[in-house]
């Protein structure tokens, strides 16, 4: 099935992404130097980093529930923006953990909130097939970002986070401002003659008539999506692990530090190309598949770490980041959107968030400090290659034994709750 999104659409959406991720380029990869310049030590510092995604377990899915109750996601999003770093300027003076977790508490329970919510309504505007052509914007902005960040960091100092925060939050803000509507989804039919089709029925934004809680008990009773959850789960709580220990990894076999801004800006910008293509592959081959495609490289990338090779192999290694990162993230996406129906997508989006980005980073912190601490960098990731793995055999063993059943080609969406 053809989009039949405007490129002036597609314009707006992409720029509202890049803008968006320059937020987060700015404020996450340097939020643990800003708080060793407040005089924390790496012990408080992983306590801090702990919060935001213990917040976001109980944050995200309700701000799905809102957003599936009432339609008013540019609001909330915009409030948001600005709301969390403006939060983050009161860390200025702050050099207590309890007055940082305090803080970082409330920045989550804005900052947490913007990414599902906005995931689900483009995937509403742009389709399954489309949605990695906006995405992979976000990666480009978020690239330039962490290296401008970078360099603004060293001439100026941490220091200045909270700032750059605010001003790139000011920035998203007015990508927000053209960001196209989104209607109100009445009704789905889905119509079989030989081919797959979707008619949807539009109405005028209004409440959905359902419950505020109806949506997500439904989700927690659709055994489908739950076995989804606790698979990917395994697979993002290894990628976590990753992300919360390479550089300690990279700096304790003796790598150059100088290398390490190269390598992170490798894998923002490998993502490029594998967004642009994971759509039309997820309808060609399904959701699921396409997960576990980027899954697999996953567990290559970590098992080659784990026999600590030479530097130049791990530039080579961040190259696979684009496939296994690009397709993992829009495979669970748009998962989430097809194993539920369209009475409950955002709450969906909101709690696949909350498992995959919340949920896996407490696992991936704490499964990843004792392995590191018991079996040392090469260990770390031996246990990530593991876990990995498992999360993506049972996922295939679900799917060969038609356990769970991904979309057939062309079909975005199915209404299927059955196990």
């Amino acid at each position: 099935m053809r989009s039949t999104v405007s490129g002036q659409t597609y314009a707006r959406l992409s720029l509202y992404y890049g803008l968006f991720y320059t937020t987060i380029a700015v404020f996450n990869p340097y939020f643990n130097l800003y708080l060793q310049s407040h005089g924390l030590d790496s012990a408080s510092i992983g306590l801090v980093l702990a919060v935001p995604p213990l917040v976001a377990l109980g944050v995200q899915p309700l701000w799905g529930v809102i957003h599936d109750r009432w339609p008013i996601h540019k609001w909330t999003v915009g409030m948001s923006l600005l709301a969390a770093p403006l939060v983050a300027l009161t860390t200025l003076h702050l050099h207590s953990v309890a007055g940082f977790m305090f803080v970082i508490a409330a920045v989550a329970v804005f900052q947490t909130g913007v990414m599902p919510i906005m995931d689900s309504s483009t995937v509403r505007i742009t389709g399954v097939r489309s949605y990695g052509k906006v995405r992979l914007f976000g990666s480009m902005g978020w690239a330039l970002a962490a290296v401008a960040a970078a360099s603004v960091y060293h001439r100026v100092g941490v220091g200045i986070l909270p700032w750059l925060y605010l001003a790139t939050g000011v920035l998203a803000l007015l990508g927000l401002l053209g960001y196209p509507s989104v209607p109100s989804i009445k009704d789905i039919r889905v119509i079989r003659d030989g081919t797959d089709r979707r008619r949807v029925a539009e109405t005028t934004m209004g409440r959905w008539a359902v419950s505020r809680w109806d949506g997500l008990s439904r989700l927690l009773k659709n055994r489908q999506l739950m076995a989804i959850l606790g698979l990917t789960l395994l697979v993002t709580a290894s990628q976590a692990m990753n992300s919360n220990f390479y550089t300690l990894y990279y700096h304790n076999l003796g790598h150059p530090m100088a290398l390490l801004g190269t390598i992170y800006a490798l894998g923002a910008l490998s993502e490029l190309p594998f967004f642009y293509v994971v759509g039309p592959l997820m309808e060609k081959w399904g959701a699921p598949t396409v997960f576990l495609v980027g899954g697999m490289v996953f567990a290559i990338r970590w098992g080659a770490l784990a026999l600590a090779p030479p530097t130049w192999v791990l530039l080579l290694l961040q190259l696979l980041h684009g496939v296994s990162f690009g397709f993992t993230f829009a495979a669970g996406v748009a998962m989430a959107a097809t194993f539920s129906d369209i009475g409950n997508r955002a709450t969906a989006q909101s709690l696949y968030s909350a498992v995959n980005t919340g949920l896996s980073v407490i696992v991936g912190s704490l499964v990843g400090g004792l392995a590191m601490q018991r079996f040392g960098p090469q260990g770390l990731y031996a246990v990530a290659t593991g876990l990995s793995l498992v999360g993506l055999s049972l996922l295939a063993w679900l799917l060969w034994h038609g356990r769970v059943h991904p979309p057939g080609k062309g079909e975005s969406m199915i209404e299927n709750t059955s196990f």
